[in-house]
């Protein structure tokens, strides 16, 4: 079984990150005879397993959802674009984010350092 990279994906998205919180996808390979009828090709699934704990400490899910969220809502756009309005570009910086950089290079790690450096205990620092 090996882990699935994410970051590797042409067509990684906000609903991957969230799932990644919460689940560890793998990818199990199946031969065809694990098939009937037995295909002509080589075969992969991919068993999704909950995590005891979670790989990361959220201090605010909805703030990490939501920014999640947010950031994937124009591809190929910087966070400093997509998080307008909700995060002020000072604050990406603050939590040791470049806010030139695309959603789709940021791991979940990254999300969760966002998230809980601009959430403190459910009180959500917006943009003004």
């Amino acid at each position: 079984m090996n882990t699935i990279n994410y970051l590797k994906l042409a067509n990684y998205r906000s609903i991957d990150m969230l799932e990644l919180h919460d689940i560890q996808p793998f990818s199990v390979f199946a031969g065809p005879w694990a098939f009937y009828p037995p295909p002509k090709v080589e075969s992969s699934v991919v068993q999704l397993r909950p995590y005891l704990t979670p790989p990361v400490s959220i201090v605010n899910q909805q703030h990490f959802a939501q920014i999640v969220a947010r950031a994937f809502s124009q591809r190929r756009k910087m966070l400093r674009n997509t998080l307008k309005g909700l995060l002020e570009i000072n604050a990406i910086e603050a939590a040791g984010i470049n806010p030139q950089v695309r959603a789709e290079t940021l791991t979940l790690e990254d999300f969760a350092k966002l998230a809980n450096a601009t959430a403190d205990d459910g009180d959500i620092r917006y943009a003004m």
